[in-house]
């Protein structure tokens, strides 16, 4: 049974090898037949939350009726403003190397062919929206329709959608002294000061924020010594990278602007991966990495490679 509603608070100190353990998740998985002027590239996913927001907001006033009825015992925000606004911490931020809160849910779009598989991802206390949730995306996919492509005013709707709920497959621990090779299944936003990076002071500091901001709404914060993490972030190397760098754009009808994405594609191998990294390494391939993750970015497989040849001289 899933929990009542509690905001994220970052209370019980979690080492990294029982982060994993730790991560609450549950999954709503559509799938769908998209005809063929839709297009299912990187902008999908981003199209799909917009949707998905609309419906939320159409959604609060009945939600909003039934949550003051049980005000008293159960204090829940609204499933729109739980997940589309900024959380509230309470308690404040804990932890040496602590984050904000993220979202408390991703999304990513999966196309083969004219076929799409979407998941909607929610973490730890943010579950008891999922009945909610359920709700609005069939609201969005079949009443309200989902824009055929970016800036398109046609749309497309999908009464014959399947849909399923679940918990995500667990990822393969990952073995120590082999190289690890990262690949973006869908591309990586890692924004630095209004342009595009990836070095590997980047890619392990985002690892470590990204993996406290997300177990922070199972009410944990992790629990590291920060020396040992900027020692791992020192040591890491990049190698093998085969990146490419994109941009794209989604019109948001609710704040009336159009909104440009900067992101990386492609795969990078880690060298020298140290223990806490090569840890959370599992969490990240669950929840995902960098920003806009809502937005379908952020999508990592991991996969070890053969201990390197030490007689070349690495």
């Amino acid at each position: 049974m899933i929990a009542a509603w509690q905001p994220p608070a970052p209370c019980v100190p979690v080492p990294p090898e029982r982060a994993l353990g730790v991560l609450e998740t549950e999954d709503i998985v559509v799938r769908l037949d998209v005809p063929r002027d839709f297009d299912t590239g990187e902008t999908l996913a981003g199209r799909l939350r917009g949707a998905l927001g609309h419906a939320l907001m159409a959604m609060q006033p009945q939600e909003s009726r039934l949550l003051e009825r049980r005000a008293a015992l159960w204090r829940t925000p609204t499933a729109y403003d739980a997940l589309f606004c900024d959380p509230i911490v309470a308690p404040p931020r804990a932890g040496s190397v602590a984050a904000a809160p993220a979202r408390p849910y991703v999304l990513f779009t999966q196309p083969s062919g004219r076929r799409v598989t979407i998941t909607l991802r929610v973490f730890g206390r943010a579950r008891p929206f999922l009945p909610t949730l359920r709700q609005a995306l069939i609201r969005a996919l079949c009443d309200q329709g989902i824009s055929v492509m970016p800036l398109a005013r046609a749309r497309a709707r999908f009464p014959d959608m399947e849909m399923e709920c679940g918990q995500p497959q667990p990822p393969t621990p990952l073995p120590e002294a082999a190289a690890l090779r990262l690949v973006a299944t869908s591309p990586w936003m890692l924004d630095r000061k209004g342009r595009m990076a990836l070095d590997a002071a980047m890619l392990g500091n985002s690892v470590i924020s990204r993996a406290a901001a997300v177990l922070a709404w199972c009410g944990c914060w992790l629990d590291v010594d920060p020396e040992a993490v900027s020692l791992e972030v020192r040591s890491l190397e990049l190698c093998d990278q085969t990146l490419a760098f994109l941009t794209t754009e989604r019109r948001s009808q609710r704040q009336g602007r159009t909104m440009e994405f900067r992101a990386v594609s492609g795969g990078v191998t880690l060298r020298r991966c140290g223990p806490i990294l090569r840890t959370l390494l599992p969490l990240i391939e669950v929840a995902g990495l960098g920003s806009a993750t809502t937005s379908g970015f952020g999508r990592v497989a991991v996969f070890y490679e053969a201990p390197w040849n030490r007689m070349s001289g690495d």
